[in-house]
């Protein structure tokens, strides 16, 4: 019914653009940072593997199919190709919806999380330091 030929390239597309959406369901959302915070919403753990992944293969299998360079077997040089485009666009396209993720500097980092005040103290103990912080920094203080 199908050449196996073609059902491997089907596979590898259907690979390439699925691994995005797998990675960032159960990786990028359980993760509060990204893995690459210089590259900001492109630095998850999602674009940098369809980005990094696709671009690889598509570039590895198009010097093969096209130079004759790298990978000698043309059917695996197309699967490559077959792999690497979608996963190099479903990469892209995850940075792009991806919301802006504000990196969290912890204190070992040497830049102080939280900045306390006397007059905040005095006026209403401890809790009125942590007033101005999101409920993710507090917990990352360890204050809650």
């Amino acid at each position: 019914m199908f050449d196996n030929e073609v059902l491997i390239d089907v596979g590898a597309a259907v690979v390439g653009a699925s691994q995005t959406f797998v990675i960032r369901e159960f990786v990028d959302k359980k993760s509060l940072t990204p893995i690459l915070p210089q590259l900001g919403k492109y630095g998850t753990a999602s674009c940098v593997a369809g980005i990094g992944a696709g671009g690889a293969a598509t570039v590895v299998g198009l010097a093969s199919l096209l130079y004759g360079k790298g990978i000698r077997d043309e059917r695996i040089a197309r699967a490559l190709v077959a792999y690497g485009v979608p996963a190099l666009v479903c990469g892209a396209l995850s940075g792009y919806m991806t919301p802006t993720v504000r990196r969290v500097v912890s204190a070992a980092e040497g830049t102080p999380q939280a900045y306390f005040s006397p007059q905040a103290a005095a006026m209403g103990g401890v809790e009125a330091n942590y007033a101005n912080l999101s409920q993710m920094e507090k917990i990352n203080l360890g204050v809650l």
